[in-house]
């Protein structure tokens, strides 16, 4: 399996550049499995903006992955803030959308709230592991600040991806990996950013 892992700097707020950058980095990178990182499609530092920018699993942005992840025969995961239809809660969401259109999601169970964070101000907690069975395999989805708690490890994956947007220093990334793996026994990816959104 050929893994890519996006570390873009998304443009805060600006939905369309990002998917249109996430859509060059897939073309190129020609992956089987290509990762970006935590909220990718807004920007982390979106705050107030979270509330319109937000959408369901089924708008426009998945639906265009979907189209873009058949053309290039690529899984992809990106990060959103996702909008429940039912609820109109907000919520830090993980999307793997596989090439033959299956979509699937993990909700962030643990949104920090601590020091410059602010998740909890926005969104709401998840609940429960993901795993989905693709033609790579058997995929586990993380976000950032969930792989620090053990019971959030899914065991049964064949490989796990996790995503995160403040780039934490190399000793913490490492750190994070090395714990994943070890926990797991799995393969792992992840992914950060490579500069500071401006707060």
């Amino acid at each position: 399996m050929r893994a890519a892992l996006a570390q873009l700097d998304p443009a805060v707020g600006d939905k369309a550049k990002n998917l249109r950058k996430l859509e060059a980095t897939i073309a190129s990178a020609r992956a089987d499995l290509l990762l970006a990182g935590e909220m990718f499609l807004t920007g982390y530092m979106a705050r107030d903006s979270f509330a319109h920018l937000a959408e369901p699993l089924d708008g426009p942005t998945v639906k265009a992955v979907q189209k873009i992840a058949a053309e290039h025969g690529t899984h992809v995961v990106f990060g959103m803030p996702e909008r429940e239809t039912e609820t109109r809660k907000l919520y830090n969401t993980s999307v793997l959308v596989a090439p033959d259109g299956k979509v699937a999601s993990y909700r962030k169970v643990y949104p920090a709230n601590f020091g410059p964070f602010e998740e909890g101000l926005y969104f709401g907690r998840g609940d429960g592991l993901t795993l989905v069975d693709t033609k790579l395999g058997r995929i586990g989805l993380l976000i950032c600040y969930d792989a620090f708690s053990r019971r959030r490890t899914p065991f049964r994956a064949s490989t796990f991806s996790q995503s995160s947007a403040p780039r934490p220093p190399r000793r913490s990334r490492s750190s994070i990996a090395s714990c994943r793996r070890g926990q797991s026994r799995t393969p792992c990816t992840c992914c950060t950013r490579t500069s500071w959104e401006p707060s």
